[in-house]
This record gives C-alpha cells, sequence and structure tokens, in this order.
C-alpha cells in the first residue's frame, strides 16, 4: 500500500540484503498490517520501513438480512494542508449479482454508517477510503461478511395479564349493575 514512508531501507526487495523479515516466524514481510503488498509508490520494490497508515482499518457487525453496520478507523491525513474531509464506503456483493455501490459520509470524525437495502442471505464485501481535496486514499482491508437468511422476527409484544382479583371484581361490579338496572326497570324506572 503506497504511503507516507518514515524510512527507506536500500535493496529491500524478497532476496535483497536489507529483506524485513518477520519476528514472529522469520518469513519475508510481503504485506503491511492491513493486509496491502508492502511495495513503494511506483509498485516496484518491497518497502523495508514502517509506513504511517494512509487507509483506515474496517470492521463489520450488526448483521441483520438486510443490512449491517460498518465501523472503521480514522486513518492519518495524507498533509497538513489537505485533511481528510470524509470516507467513501464500497459495498458490493461478492457474487457480482449487483454492481457495487458507493456511500459518502462527510466529516472526518463520522467512524460509522448503517447499510440497509441489502439481499438477504448474500455475501458482500466492504472497504472504506478516505477522502481529501485531491479525491480517494488508499482503501481499507477488505471486510467480507453474510446477510442472515431469514428477517429477525420481532419477538410478539406481550399483553399485560389481568390480575385475578381485578378481573373477579369486575365481573362483580358489572353483575351488580346489571341486577341494579333489572331491579329498577321492574319498578318501572330506568
Amino acid at each position: 500500500m503506497p504511503g507516507v514512508l518514515i524510512d527507506v531501507i536500500p535493496d529491500a526487495a524478497p532476496g535483497g540484503g536489507n529483506a524485513l523479515i518477520s519476528p514472529i516466524d522469520g518469513s519475508i514481510l510481503t504485506l503491511d498490517a492491513l493486509g496491502n503488498p508492502r511495495v513503494d509508490g511506483n509498485g516496484t520494490r518491497t518497502i523495508g520501513a514502517a509506513q504511517l497508515t494512509l487507509a483506515p482499518m474496517a470492521a463489520v457487525g450488526s448483521e441483520s438480512a438486510s443490512g449491517a453496520t460498518v465501523q472503521w478507523t480514522r486513518p492519518r491525513d495524507p498533509s497538513i494542508d489537505k485533511p481528510i474531509t470524509g470516507y467513501g464506503v464500497i459495498v458490493e456483493p461478492t457474487d457480482g449479482s449487483t454492481p457495487a455501490i458507493r456511500i459518502d459520509i462527510s466529516g472526518p470524525d463520522t467512524a460509522s454508517t448503517v447499510l440497509t437495502g441489502l439481499m438477504p442471505g448474500t455475501e458482500y464485501r466492504v472497504t472504506v477510503v478516505g477522502v481529501n481535496v485531491d479525491g480517494d486514499g488508499p482503501p481499507s482491508n477488505i471486510v467480507v461478511f453474510t446477510t442472515s437468511s431469514q428477517p429477525s422476527a420481532a419477538p410478539p409484544t406481550p399483553v399485560p395479564a389481568m390480575p385475578i382479583t381485578l378481573l373477579f371484581l369486575t365481573s362483580c361490579l358489572l353483575l351488580l349493575a346489571g341486577q341494579r338496572k333489572i331491579a329498577l326497570s321492574s319498578r318501572g324506572r330506568v
């Protein structure tokens, strides 16, 4: 992923004398923390130095049959005079059944959005880009999620039960009122 270089190490390509080695397993690192290739801006050399991330880190949660929530981290501004002004969230089904859609989010500190109108039981991929006056920055990691196959049914709303004592008293009052009306009507009064 192209980014702002902190340092450049000569001969850092795999097989070169200064390749970046993983301290965990001793392998040559070819991907950055986002899973993007560790290449410089012209795409020809593995970078042997740390990069400041200009890409957001994305995550998806709260999947339903027709939507999900996308969250991301705020990446670094590309430069002081060209700060991030918003984000682009790109959503597409992994099977290509419909075209990708882009949701533009304004504001550099907005870090989530709710996706709606998705198809049930469908696998989607989402990426997020930071946007400034020059356009889109590098893409985030790709997040894949699947909407649930059935809309979640709302649980039935419980109807409060009438306490038996109140039910008994109400029945008695109705019965007494009916008897009183009968008694009054037999005397000729209603």
